[in-house]
């Protein structure tokens, strides 16, 4: 299934007429125009700020209405419980809520990923949810691709997964067993267009000096679904081996708080080595 920003789906300007105007006359005119992308407007939570915790209701606002079957909306690290997420007027579905989310203040940090068929880029917000926990201890680096003419690294997903999490990046099938074990998640958007320099990334509101592994996933097959078997994807490695990686305060300048990068090179399904 290929997202409609790659491959617009045209609409009759006959239907819009018709539309607009109730329908009140026929037209030939099946002259075609183009939606834009779907894009986040804004969340509540913002991003950031430090949200309550229990059952709580967290809401997405689209720039224009979306169409319920071509949306995905995930939150890590996963909640206890969460209910329906669904548009909040089914008229204009321009805004959309997730209600009944159980947020633990043990997790410090949540990080919400919103994804659709219509969207051009995945979209992530990361909020606090313990005063103490800081947003910006976390893990940064830069992400590319290994053949970026095929595939741009703009859109991809890095996950932070704790050390002894069930994914093996020997055995990319494991991925479907770590869901529990994700704790951070940012999608990279590009901040310099028409320039082929790698983009960066920062994974937020992890613990100070905790070991993390760092994996990204590009959902190059458009199925909503982010599997290195099937997706273009990386994980941090060192020396020819997967290597976890300790979070620190972002721009830490003494040695024992210096940022370590997790640079990553996303390739296709089975070419990580």
């Amino acid at each position: 299934m290929r997202r409609p920003h790659r491959f617009p789906t045209p609409i009759p300007v006959a239907l819009l007429l018709a539309l607009a105007l109730g329908g009140c006359e026929e037209s030939n005119d099946t002259q075609e125009i183009e939606l834009p992308p779907l894009a986040v407007n804004s969340t509540v939570p913002d991003e950031f700020v430090t949200f309550a915790t229990g059952t709580q209701d967290l809401t997405v606002i689209f720039e224009r209405g979306a169409a319920p079957s071509s949306l995905e909306s995930r939150l890590f690290p996963l909640p206890a419980s969460a209910g329906d997420f669904a548009p909040n007027d089914p008229s204009s579905r321009r805004s959309w809520t997730w209600s009944d989310v159980e947020l633990d203040p043990v997790a410090g940090g949540y990080h919400l990923l919103v994804d659709g068929l219509e969207m051009a880029i995945p979209h992530s917000v990361s909020f606090g949810v313990d005063p103490d926990r800081i947003f910006e201890i976390g893990i940064a680096g830069r992400i590319t691709s290994a053949d970026r003419g095929a595939v741009d690294p703009e859109g991809t997903v890095v996950f932070a997964l704790i050390r002894d999490t069930a994914f093996n990046p020997a055995e990319p099938e494991t991925w479907a067993d770590a869901q529990g074990d994700i704790v951070s998640v940012v999608a990279v958007v590009d901040d310099t267009p028409n320039v082929d320099d790698p983009e960066r990334y920062r994974l937020w509101y992890l613990e100070p000096e905790r070991r993390y592994f760092v994996v990204a996933i590009k959902d190059t097959d458009d199925d909503l679904r982010y599997d290195p078997t099937s997706d273009w994807w990386a994980a941090f490695e060192s020396d020819g081996e997967f290597e976890d990686v300790p979070a620190r305060p972002f721009g830490g300048t003494d040695d024992g708080d210096r940022e370590v990068p997790a640079d990553l090179v996303i390739r296709p399904p089975g070419g990580q080595r």
